[in-house]
């Protein structure tokens, strides 16, 4: 039995955690040269402030992780291994880290790249469905990033529209950078620790982590993801680009890895813009793949078919980049469906209990439980 953290004296209750307001931190300078300048945003396990690099004077991006989180070991060295991974990963399309270290009075802080731009779900939000050939792009993109990544045994884990930020350049060009690897898991093989442990141990089988909607089956599962899980969550956000609503949605967890494990994806032909290329569908329709062995694993591939298709295809031609032979079947009672539940991806997750911008982290326990429940209800139905 673990004990309390704050234990009052003479076995009162336990003390409270200082709650944590970010909105105090700022114009705090830490560690000499960090100057938090406003609140970007805000989430479960801390905050990410836009601050000024005092010696460069340059703004940056400033994650702060909790004390509660940053003691925590587990998630400690998630947050370590975030900071690490991305600064090894300089890419055009992937934010860098830039620094990291403790804070005094407990908790963490990781120094980002600056990214100008929006996320992704907010150009869906604040767009709608987007042309088949800006998806293709940003969806390129998205897959050059992945192929660095996945190069260095480096799997996301987490990809998501929350996760990916959209610039507009001048010249009227979207740029997309992935970021934010917090549940970045290891796939090359590493040498073990002192206790004869590799840090595969931190995204081990028997709990789930990563974000409902777009987690793999076999993330949902308590599998081992690899370069095949962040595939799959990129076909769920180009899906959602081209629909501009989300994917999956129930009013439950358990009902919505249901669906994931039973329904079969719309296969998109059409969206508000016109005909989608017959490539682009057949695509999609393979990043989705629920068995995992019929689905895409080279994001290089993928990033080549976007780039093939966005070059050549024309709406209602059979223009294709050669991909494997698909595994998805087609299911004509999702359509209508997913149809009449909304027309936005803002109005589905406003007041939805299951909505998807915050990471899911369950131990074997919980999973063990909805793992039953999504067999008892698609047996029952």
């Amino acid at each position: 039995m673990n004990a309390p953290v704050n234990p009052a004296p003479q076995g009162g209750p336990a003390e409270e955690p200082p709650k944590f307001n970010p909105e105090s931190l700022i114009g705090r300078v830490i560690a000499e040269r960090y100057e938090l300048r406003r609140l970007l945003g805000e989430g479960g396990m801390g905050a990410v402030f836009v601050a000024l690099h005092r010696k460069l004077n340059k703004e940056v991006a400033f994650k702060i992780i909790r004390p509660e989180f940053a003691q925590e070991k587990l998630f400690a060295e998630r947050f370590r291994r975030e900071a690490r991974t991305t600064a090894q990963l300089e890419h055009p399309h992937i934010v860098s880290a830039l620094d990291y270290d403790l804070l005094p009075e407990g908790g963490a802080y990781l120094v980002l790249q600056l990214a100008p731009g929006e996320s992704l779900f907010d150009f869906i939000v604040r767009s709608g469905a987007l042309t088949w050939q800006q998806t293709c792009t940003i969806g390129a993109q998205i897959a050059d990033a992945l192929q660095a990544a996945h190069a260095m045994g480096i799997v996301h884990r987490d990809l998501k529209p929350d996760n990916v930020l959209v610039q507009h350049k001048s010249d009227g060009r979207l740029h997309a950078r992935v970021l934010d690897f917090g549940l970045v898991g290891i796939v090359a093989p590493e040498p073990l620790d002192a206790r004869g442990v590799t840090v595969v141990e931190l995204t081990r089988q028997g709990a789930i982590l990563g974000t409902p909607g777009y987690m793999a089956p076999e993330q949902v599962a308590g599998k081992r993801a690899d370069e095949r899980a962040d595939l799959y969550s990129l076909g769920v956000m180009l899906w959602e680009c081209l629909q501009g609503k989300s994917l999956w949605r129930a009013d439950t967890f358990t009902e919505l890895f249901a669906m994931q494990f039973q329904d079969d994806p719309e296969r998109l032909t059409s969206n508000r813009h016109g005909p989608v290329p017959p490539a682009l569908t057949e695509l999609i329709a393979q990043l989705l793949s629920r068995d995992v062995e019929g689905r895409l694993k080279d994001a290089g591939a993928v990033r080549q078919s976007l780039e093939s298709i966005a070059r050549s295809a024309q709406p209602g031609s059979s223009t294709s980049a050669p991909l494997p032979a698909a595994s998805v079947s087609a299911n004509q009672q999702v359509a209508p469906a997913m149809e009449h539940r909304s027309t936005s991806m803002r109005a589905q997750l406003e007041g939805d209990p299951t909505a998807r911008r915050a990471v899911l982290a369950l131990g074997a326990g919980s999973l063990l439980v909805i793992v039953l429940a999504i067999v008892i209800k698609l047996l029952s139905g």
